[in-house]
């Protein structure tokens, strides 16, 4: 049975007028459920905002349904932000950024486990992480000598990356930092740049569309 992403939600409705119309569905779902004496309110404090393409829901069959559908997927969102390392937030906006750039979900999450290796191998100053970004210029640290987040580091990683015009150097680049196959394959999404991944989150963020941790953290208890 396939399991429920980000990507695999999103890529049926890529544009913010599709996110408002999933919303609004989902918002109305919310209101019979409670008519029906179900208890569907964490829908409006985030899934109802991501929302997918499920189809006509009718009865309380079709809404038990769908609610078992959006749980096991903010459930997995929490999981999985935990396995990575960043925040629920932060891992749906690559997710999107991701699936709007033709990068498959495992790809990136490969890539996002590999990179938190590569920053842990640049603290010690040692393995491939640490030559990564040494030849990109990069430090891994703040003004303040702390490691600075994910998040931070994997944008001005995007932007290196972008500027490089060899397409081997570029690859390589990549492979250091996020791993042989993964690395490569998210190329697509790192030739945006950091400034290309901030506008798909300000996409995003402006349709309702991502899940605080919040809510994922109820889901998951």
């Amino acid at each position: 049975m396939a399991e429920v992403t980000t990507i695999q939600i999103r890529g049926q409705d890529k544009t913010a007028a599709a996110f408002s119309s999933v919303n609004r569905s989902l918002k109305k779902f919310d209101k019979n459920a409670s008519k029906a004496g179900g208890s569907a309110g964490i829908l409006s404090g985030g899934l109802g905002k991501i929302g997918g393409a499920l189809g006509p829901l009718i009865g309380v069959a079709g809404i038990t349904m769908l609610t078992k559908k959006l749980f096991d997927f903010g459930d997995r969102l929490d999981k999985v932000s935990q396995q990575i390392g960043i925040s629920v937030e932060d891992l749906q906006v690559f997710q999107f950024a991701a699936s709007q750039s033709g990068v498959g979900t495992d790809a990136l999450n490969k890539a996002l486990q590999k990179f938190n290796i590569s920053i842990g191998e640049a603290n010690e100053g040692l393995g491939p992480g640490a030559e990564g970004f040494e030849k990109l210029g990069l430090s891994i640290r703040d003004q303040e000598g702390g490691i600075r987040s994910t998040s931070d580091l994997f944008k001005d990683v995007a932007d290196r990356v972008a500027l490089i015009q060899d397409p081997a150097e570029k690859a390589a680049a990549a492979v250091d930092l996020f791993g042989a196959k993964a690395g490569v394959e998210l190329l697509p999404l790192l030739n945006a740049g950091g400034k290309g991944i901030d506008g798909f989150e300000k996409k995003i963020t402006e349709a309702g569309g991502v899940i605080g941790s919040e809510t994922t953290k109820n889901i998951a208890k």
